[in-house]
């Protein structure tokens, strides 16, 4: 989201709506997660390291006035948040499901 923002604040228009919808859906699956009783996850160290290099991107925008830092800098904390879902699925595989990754694939 903080990308789609910064695209947006330099006149970027439509071509900011793939990026936008990249992190749509992660806020989708977080809302419907939060009110699925069955779900479990635990907010653990690396999570608050991702998120601090978010507020680091929000804090390099403010400072530097350039989006570009912002957009480099979540793009790493996007890389880095990806790291727990891949760690998992190459510990126990038998948990996650195979056609997902190959959609997210396409997806890009």
């Amino acid at each position: 989201m903080i990308s789609t923002a910064a695209s947006l604040s330099t006149g970027v228009s439509w071509a900011s709506l793939p990026v936008f919808m990249a992190g749509f859906g992660p806020i989708l699956v977080f809302i419907v997660s939060s009110f699925n009783k069955a779900a479990y996850w635990r907010i653990e160290r690396f999570d608050y390291i991702c998120g601090l290099v978010s507020i680091l991107a929000l804090v390099a925008w403010y400072l530097t006035k350039n989006p570009n830092v912002a957009i480099s800098l979540a793009i790493l904390s996007d890389a880095l948040a990806a790291l727990p879902t891949m760690l998992k699925g190459w510990k126990y595989p038998e948990t996650e499901n195979g056609f997902l990754f190959l959609g997210s694939l396409f997806s890009v």
